[in-house]
């Protein structure tokens, strides 16, 4: 589950044709594409596993950090916080309103993500 985010967006990059514009130009060989991914994704918040596909980025270092989906470049909320998530999974009782702004997450930032990949 470690590696599963930092694999699937070397997927994208490589078969869907993947790229976000602050990597700068997009190397032609596999080799260098994957050399500034990988840079980019070990210096992004590290993201500790759920369950599944959902992660929690362990930054910023404060209460409420989203918990996200990540399958491939296809990154989503699935809570607002972890509390959220538990109760969304496990369909239980007691889930609050979305709040009206999500945190940025530094790199995961979901809006970004989403934009740039439709």
């Amino acid at each position: 589950m470690l590696t599963w985010p930092l694999q699937g967006i070397l997927f994208d990059v490589e078969h869907c044709d993947f790229w976000l514009p602050e990597w700068g130009a997009k190397p032609e060989t596999e080799e260098g594409r994957r050399f500034i991914v990988e840079n980019a994704v070990t210096d992004a918040p590290r993201l500790i596993p759920i369950h599944a596909h959902r992660y929690l980025p362990d930054k910023p270092h404060e209460e409420g950090n989203p918990v996200i989906s990540v399958c491939q470049t296809d990154i989503i909320y699935y809570g607002f916080d972890l509390d959220d998530d538990l109760r969304h999974e496990f369909d239980l009782p007691g889930r609050k309103p979305w709040p009206e702004k999500m945190p940025e997450i530094e790199f995961w930032d979901v809006d970004r993500w989403q934009s740039i990949r439709w």
